[in-house]
């Protein structure tokens, strides 16, 4: 009777952990729950007016003996509630049994520029280079992170976006609307270069485990605040 009652434990507990998200060494810098919906407000600085809210579905996570898939998409609206980019954007990212997190750089790109151009893709194809970003899962204070570049080419327009200096700063916890939450705190230069565009910014990015970014405030070269993105809601799918 007891064997049976701690084999039903067992069970019971497993199928709270396959909810939450494949068993790895440690949780990764991402949402990694089928059905999550984290939603996102970017104000600029000083007057708080809203630039556009951002949603992110965790459409589906498949795992395998290695690791999981996570297929996402982001959705954004500009301040009047009307759609961004051509609607949705469907991107993946990759989670090894250590927790290390990895994205494909170009693709991200990519894909919202495909949003830009939206129907008009036929006329100006889109093609890039594919770039791993690597998150590890464990990060310290100090560490250095790659540099990366990558090419993106609208029909016979070249664009580049590189970041650079990317490096850990601290541990935080951190406050939002969503809730309280323990991060690592990331900083980074961006560069886009381009016809007719020019952009060089600052960023720092706020990581919790298992949610991935709970806040990312944009910097002018000079330092100073232009935009921050903060996570203001979170709802996971009801488990039976």
């Amino acid at each position: 009777m007891k064997s049976k009652l701690l084999c039903l434990v067992l069970m019971a507990a497993a199928t709270v952990l396959h909810a939450q998200g494949l068993v790895t060494a440690q949780r990764p810098w991402f949402c990694d729950v089928q059905g999550a919906q984290l939603h996102y407000v970017r104000t600029y600085a000083g007057n708080g007016t809203v630039r556009w809210t951002q949603d992110v579905t965790i459409r589906e996570v498949s795992e395998d003996t290695r690791g999981m898939d996570i297929r996402y998409q982001s959705e954004f609206r500009n301040a009047s509630g009307g759609t961004m980019y051509g609607g949705p954007i469907a991107l993946e990212a990759r989670v090894d049994m250590d927790g290390n997190l990895t994205v494909d750089f170009g693709a991200s790109a990519a894909a919202m520029v495909r949003g830009v151009i939206g129907g008009a893709e036929f006329l100006f194809k889109v093609s890039y280079e594919h770039v791993r970003m690597e998150t590890p899962a464990t990060l310290q204070p100090g560490t250095a992170l790659d540099d990366l570049t990558t090419v993106i080419r609208v029909g016979p327009l070249r664009y580049t976006v590189s970041v650079d200096q990317r490096r850990v700063l601290q541990y935080e916890d951190i406050t939002t609307p969503a809730g309280t939450f323990h991060c690592v705190v990331t900083e980074e230069h961006k560069v886009e270069e381009g016809p007719a565009h020019r952009r060089r910014t600052y960023s720092r990015s706020w990581y919790a485990r298992g949610i991935g970014v709970v806040r990312h405030d944009t910097y002018s070269e000079a330092r100073e605040l232009m935009e921050s993105e903060i996570l203001h809601d979170i709802r996971y799918p009801r488990q039976l």
